[in-house]
């Protein structure tokens, strides 16, 4: 399943698509889904509320909308491991949460708003994206390396561990290995 988030306050939903490529269903939210991360062992996903300082869990083999947590923060970015959730935001917060949304332990380390996650498997590190910065650390906050990016959008990962960072306003893909 492909899952994209569309941050617009007059149509804030999660479309969904099979197979990367046809068009499925979507999931409407009463505020704008920021980022999205599936959970991986489970048939389940989660969305970041930002407005709403909440998280959103959605039942992916329904698309139906599962419980909501309030995280206490203006959330944004968010990744899935094996069994934690993380989710980013608002002053350089990051939350550690087990599967069912129950906080387990918070990291405070940087100033900047935290826009984007990523969990790499391969390695088992986080990628966070700040304001033209890119942050690796391991799974408990503990600094890996850091570099300066062009500008902030969303993010991926390949099968090999390449990080792809989108520049908004620079209309580039940046691959980072």
């Amino acid at each position: 399943m492909l899952l994209i988030t569309n941050v617009s306050s007059s149509n804030p939903k999660l479309y969904v698509y099979r197979d990367c490529e046809e068009y499925e269903t979507e999931v409407a939210f009463s505020s704008s889904p920021r980022c999205v991360a599936a959970i991986p062992g489970t048939d389940r996903t989660v969305v970041t509320l930002a407005i709403e300082q909440s998280i959103q869990f959605i039942i992916t083999r329904t698309t139906e909308k599962g419980d909501k947590v309030n995280v206490r923060f203006t959330c944004f970015g968010i990744a899935a491991g094996r069994d934690i959730i993380y989710v980013g935001g608002e002053g350089g917060t990051i939350k550690l949460l087990d599967i069912n949304g129950t906080t387990l332990k918070t990291i405070n380390q940087w100033s900047d708003d935290i826009y984007f996650m990523l969990y790499n498997y391969r390695n088992e590190k986080l990628i966070i994206i700040f304001p033209s910065k890119l942050r690796c650390v391991k799974s408990d906050g503990r600094f890996v390396y850091n570099m300066d990016v062009s500008g902030t959008a969303g993010t991926t990962l390949d099968r090999q561990g390449n990080v792809y960072l989108g520049g908004y306003q620079t209309n580039t893909i940046q691959r980072i290995s």
